[in-house]
C-alpha cells in the first residue's frame, strides 16, 4: 500500500485522497463519476452533481452506451465490430491483410477489427478443405445453424464453378483440387486438400461416383 511504501499513516493518505476527489468533483473539470471501486475503498460518496453535469439521471446509460446499444449485438465492453461480411469479402480481406505493409493500419482503414481477419485466416489455413471441413458439413449430425456458413458458401461456389466447366471433365478430382488450392491459398504456402473432404464434396453434389 502507498502508506506503507512511503512511511505515511494510512488515515493521512485516505484523508488526502478524499480531499483530492472532493476538489475534482466540485471543480467542474471532470464531469464524470468516480467508480464504485474508489468509493468503496476510500468511503467518498459520489456527488449527485456529477450525474447532473452529464445531463443524465443516475442509472441512465451514457451517450456512448446509447449509441452502442443501437447496434445489434454491441455492448460497451465489446469493441469488436459485429458487421456481417460476405465470404468473398472475408477472403479478400485476408489476402490484402497479409500483403499490407502495415496490417494493423490496413485493418483499421478497412473498418474490420484485425482480430476478425486473423480468425478468418486461421480458418482458411487450418479448416478450409480439411477433414474438419468435411466433418462439419457432411459427416457430423449437426443442425443447420451449427454448420459453418463460411465453409458452406465456399463449397457452394466451388460446385457452381465446376458445373460451368466444359463437359466431360477429364479428371474431376484434379480439377476440383486445383480450384480448391487456388481458393485456399492466401500466402506463399500451397495448402493441402483433404481427400476426405474431396470424397464428401463429390458425394454430396453427385460429382462422378464419389470415388477418390
Amino acid at each position: 500500500m502507498a502508506a506503507e511504501r512511503y512511511g505515511l499513516r494510512e488515515d493521512f493518505v485516505i484523508d488526502a485522497v478524499k480531499m483530492y476527489l472532493d476538489t475534482e468533483m466540485t471543480s467542474g473539470k471532470y464531469p464524470y463519476c468516480i467508480s464504485d471501486r474508489f468509493t468503496q475503498t476510500f468511503g467518498a460518496p459520489i456527488p449527485t452533481q456529477c450525474f447532473q453535469e452529464t445531463g443524465l439521471q443516475e442509472g441512465e446509460p451514457t451517450k456512448r452506451e446509447r449509441n452502442s446499444s443501437s447496434r445489434p449485438g454491441h455492448t460497451t465492453d465489446d469493441h469488436i465490430s459485429h458487421r456481417s461480411y460476405t465470404t468473398v469479402q472475408k477472403i479478400k480481406a485476408v489476402r490484402d491483410y497479409i500483403q499490407a505493409e502495415n496490417p494493423r493500419a490496413f485493418a483499421r482503414d478497412l473498418g474490420v477489427p484485425a482480430i476478425n481477419i486473423i480468425r478468418w485466416r486461421e480458418k482458411m489455413s487450418t479448416v478450409l478443405f480439411q477433414d474438419a471441413h468435411a466433418k462439419n458439413l457432411y459427416i457430423e449430425r449437426l443442425c443447420a445453424q451449427a454448420r459453418d456458413k463460411f465453409l458452406k458458401d465456399i463449397d457452394t461456389a466451388l460446385y457452381k464453378w465446376f458445373e460451368k466447366q466444359p463437359k466431360p471433365v477429364a479428371d474431376s478430382d484434379e480439377s476440383i483440387i486445383a480450384k480448391a488450392k487456388k481458393i485456399a491459398t492466401v500466402d506463399k504456402a500451397v495448402p493441402e486438400i483433404s481427400r476426405l473432404w474431396l470424397k464428401c464434396f463429390k458425394q454430396f453434389y453427385h460429382v462422378g461416383k464419389g470415388e477418390t
